[in-house]
């Protein structure tokens, strides 16, 4: 389990580290602005923080290597990398052996797989729903017409 002491949390960060911080935002804002509006603005900058600092501890050190972990982290949620929901996030993030970038991309890749896979949940729990509109009146069959 990856632990962040509040002391890493309180440490004064870099002028570096505060630019790419307002930049991530900006970008995060632009991309997914309803994730980050659920959140709101103190704790979207606290996440981007957090996130910041568990990328480098999973070893990823460029600006786009720590955008994507912060990515994912808005869109899978905060502890996506310890989440039994995601048990590629723990193996693919430890692994202290995979290049950073190749890792990155990974994490792309099973982010967008992980997205498109809810969203997919989500349509076919609505396709499946039985929508009780109260009418009593016998719905058209769409292929009557065509007989």
């Amino acid at each position: 389990m990856l632990t962040i002491r509040n002391a890493q949390l309180d440490a004064p960060s870099s002028p570096i580290q505060e630019r790419f911080g307002e930049t991530a935002l900006r970008r995060l804002l632009q991309l997914h602005p309803e994730e980050c509006a659920l959140l709101g603005d103190p704790e979207l900058r606290n996440m981007v923080t957090r996130s910041q600092i568990k990328a480098d501890v999973y070893g990823l050190i460029t600006r786009g290597q720590i955008y994507q972990f912060v990515e994912s982290t808005l869109l899978l949620g905060d502890d996506f990398d310890e989440s039994p929901e995601y048990p590629w996030a723990q193996e693919l993030l430890a692994d202290k052996y995979r290049n950073p970038k190749v890792k990155a991309a990974k994490l792309q890749e099973c982010t967008n797989r992980a997205i498109d896979d809810y969203m997919a949940t989500v349509d076919d729990e609505l396709l499946n729903e039985d929508i009780d509109d109260g009418d009593s009146e016998p719905h058209l069959d769409a292929g009557a017409h065509l007989s």
